[in-house]
Parts: C-alpha cells; structure tokens; sequence
C-alpha cells in the first residue's frame, strides 16, 4: 500500500475533514497539517537518504498522526495508534502497521526522545516543524490577529555538514520588534 492510497481514503479523509471542522483551539490538526507534515517528511527522507519503502511508510504515519484528534485532544496519540491498527488490521502487513502506529503513538514523546528510533525521530521533528500562520485556526486567528505565530510565514530546514538548521521566515511587513519581545514574553530571557 501507498500513501497516495489513503488519500484515496473516503473515511480517512472524512475524518482528517472533521477534525479541523470541530477544532475551536489554536492550531489545525486535520487534512492541512497532515500535508505540512507529508511535505516536511518528504524533504527529510531525502536529505537522510531513507529508503523507498520507509519514506512511503512515513508518509502514511505523517497523514495519519493526528487522526486520534476526531476523539479530541487529550491522549490523542493511544487513540490514533488504536485506530490505525485496528482499520489498516487487514490492510498492511504487520511489520509496516506497527511502525506506523508506533510512530503515530510516540510523535509527542519527548521524554523517550533518546531511545526513540530514527523512524519515529522523523515523524516526530516533522510534526514539530508544521507550523506558522498556514496552521492557525481562522476562528482562533479572527480573534487573536496579533499572535506571534501568525508573523511566521513559513518554517524550513536543512541539513549542512551534520547540522540541522530550521529556518523561521516571517512575513516582511511585521513589526520585527514584536518578534524580538516574543522570547521575553514566554519567560524565556
């Protein structure tokens, strides 16, 4: 099974819809961020050299990462990973399911960081890297158009000489003084 064959996916995608559809927090988890994540993913297989079957792989656990959200937030990775394994049971040999849903169950883990494997490191980084302005939730930005997060344009990274760079573009018309105070806000002096 591919990737492009969930997308084909009429209640996968129903229910990636319906997430957003319900969401009233700040940022979207639903079809929009799966593709920011597929995106990001897609990159960072290429920049590590991952394999054909484990980049398709990750792009399948990237789509479906959040999909536990249609429970709503609280312990939404144990419900993503149970309902991954028990809709894809016949769908996907058993090697490939539980890496998918592994990695679905640890893309928040950042106490088990050091033993995670470099699959779920993967997912994980990319998820974190999918956000800025495109995520907002229109209803949360409507109330709130001078959040910081709203500056961020978009978020890039590389990988040059063994360092990984992120890359946090902001919009060129903002105040970049708002921009500056922003770590002082969050208490990070």
């Amino acid at each position: 099974m591919k990737y492009e064959d969930i997308l084909k996916d009429e209640v996968i995608i129903n229910k990636l819809k319906e997430i957003d559809a319900n969401n009233t927090g700040k940022v979207l988890h639903g079809i929009k961020h799966a593709e920011g994540v597929i995106i990001n993913v897609t990159k960072m297989c290429q920049l590590l050299n991952i394999n054909d079957k484990d980049t398709n792989l990750l792009k399948m656990a990237a789509l479906l990462h959040d999909i536990g959200q249609i429970y709503g937030n609280a312990k939404h990775c144990e419900k993503g990973y149970e309902f991954v394994n028990e809709y894809f049971k016949n769908k996907l040999n058993k090697e490939d399911l539980n890496k998918i849903s592994l990695a679905i169950l640890h893309h928040h883990d950042k106490e088990e960081i050091s033993s995670m494997s470099l699959f779920n490191h993967i997912l994980l980084i990319c998820d974190k890297l999918d956000f800025g302005h495109s995520r907002i939730n229109p209803f949360y930005l409507e109330k709130n158009p001078d959040d910081v997060a709203c500056l961020i344009d978009r978020v890039d990274f590389e990988i040059s000489e063994n360092i990984f760079k992120v890359n946090i573009y902001l919009y060129e018309d903002i105040d970049k003084k708002v921009w500056e105070y922003y770590p002082k806000i969050k208490g990070k002096n």
